[in-house]
């Protein structure tokens, strides 16, 4: 097997991150809701509990025991940061409890809301805002207990 066949990309929400003697031992589940082991050196500072990434990791298969491999994490993304909104939510639909309405509708309502708006000012200002912070918008909760605190919540 070539060292690029060795490379994989795992989307995974990272459940615990415990230091290892040369490396951090980082367990996410993936998109099979499976625990993956991965090894991580030096990007440590880069993932949160609770968050979901993509790792892209090379198989290191084990001398001592033929039938295991270790992964180690060559690179990490956010997924906020290589993905559009649609790939984002069905993510997020994965790993979190999401809004109760779907997406396109929320989407549809609000730019239908936005584009009444009268005052040419007022409209250009929101028009500006809601295209630098749409991705974040629809993916943010609307509370952290009790109303609408899921993935989602602000814009439903």
């Amino acid at each position: 097997m070539s060292k690029k066949e060795k490379q994989i990309k795992i989307i995974g929400k990272v459940d615990a991150v415990n230091q290892g003697l040369t490396y951090y031992n980082t367990t996410i589940f993936d998109l099979d809701g499976k625990a993956v082991n991965i090894k991580l050196r030096e990007d440590i500072d880069k993932v949160i509990i609770g968050q979901i990434y993509e790792f892209t990791v090379e198989r290191e298969d084990r001398e001592d025991k033929p039938n295991e491999y270790i992964l180690n994490c060559l690179n990490i993304s956010k997924i906020e940061d290589i993905y559009e909104l649609e790939k984002l939510t069905s993510l997020y639909q994965k790993f979190y409890e999401y809004a109760p309405y779907d997406l396109s509708d929320m989407k549809r309502e609000i730019e239908a809301f936005i584009s009444k708006i009268e005052n040419e000012i007022l409209s250009n200002i929101i028009k500006e805002i809601y295209k630098e912070y749409k991705n974040r918008f629809y993916i943010h909760p609307a509370a952290t207990r009790f109303h609408h605190a899921y993935i989602g919540g602000l814009a439903y």
